[in-house]
């Protein structure tokens, strides 16, 4: 039994959440772990596509958060059907926190919402192992990132 819960991010985690992303990408273009988490609050609870029903995940040990995964709702149509959406952003869990799993169990809870589809938005070669360990597909022609010369 791992020694973490995962559970919905929540307002008050913006704090933890912007340190922990401190952590994992120590360039990252804040100026300070405030706005970082104004930024997290902003983009998850304060955007027009806000769904409850599909939250943003947290893993947490000990009080502390050691895991996230964003969930950007958005609507799509395919076919003249309007499909539910959740984009998956933001996904980290703590350099030293690797080993418990955290990521698999984000993972799982985020496929098991009430989503038509769930898709990442960008994602680096550990993300997409992740993603196929925990039960999704990576679609090598849709990975395309195009370039301007």
């Amino acid at each position: 039994m791992p020694g973490f819960a995962v559970r919905p991010f929540a307002v008050p985690d913006a704090a933890q959440v912007a340190a922990l992303h401190a952590r994992v990408y120590p360039r990252a273009p804040w100026d300070s772990p405030a706005e970082c988490a104004a930024y997290f609050r902003e983009l998850l609870f304060r955007n027009p596509w806000q769904d409850p029903e599909l939250p943003s995940w947290v893993a947490v040990e000990d009080g502390q958060v050691i895991g996230f995964l964003g969930v950007l709702p958005r609507r799509m149509r395919a076919g003249g059907r309007t499909l539910r959406v959740a984009v998956g952003c933001q996904f980290m869990v703590d350099p030293e926190r690797r080993a418990s799993f955290a990521a698999i169990a984000l993972l799982r809870q985020y496929f098991g919402g009430p989503q038509d589809i769930a898709i990442a938005d960008g994602a680096n070669e550990a993300s997409r192992a992740c993603w196929q360990a925990a039960g999704g597909t990576a679609s090598p022609l849709h990975n395309l990132h195009w370039v301007r010369l």
